[in-house]
């Protein structure tokens, strides 16, 4: 299940969503999505990505991805910084993009 919801009321769009992942604990979903290495066998736009800052100690990373388009778009170069965190059984994630 996935919810989305775009706002368009102030400033630029932001995107949030919601995503239910059955089966799955929490640890293999988070592994999944951060690990950039794993992403190109699955996700099949990504046709580079380099770490460029990393700290294991606060969950921060700052990532350099570019994504394919079909012909009539141009590539896409995205500077990502990321942090994840775990508090409890919970673990939240915050993704800042600047294309």
């Amino acid at each position: 299940m996935l919810d989305t919801l775009l706002c368009f009321q102030t400033g630029p769009t932001i995107l949030r969503s919601r995503t239910v992942f059955e089966d799955a604990t929490p640890e293999l979903v988070r592994d999944f999505f951060w690990d950039d290495e794993f992403r190109p066998r699955w996700d099949p736009m990504l046709s580079y990505f380099k770490i460029l800052e990393e700290c294991g100690h606060t969950g921060m990373m700052i990532v350099h991805w570019i994504k394919k388009f079909p012909f009539f778009c141009s590539d896409r170069e995205y500077i990502i910084g990321r942090r994840i965190w775990e508090s409890g059984k919970t673990y939240y994630c915050v993704t800042k993009v600047s294309p």
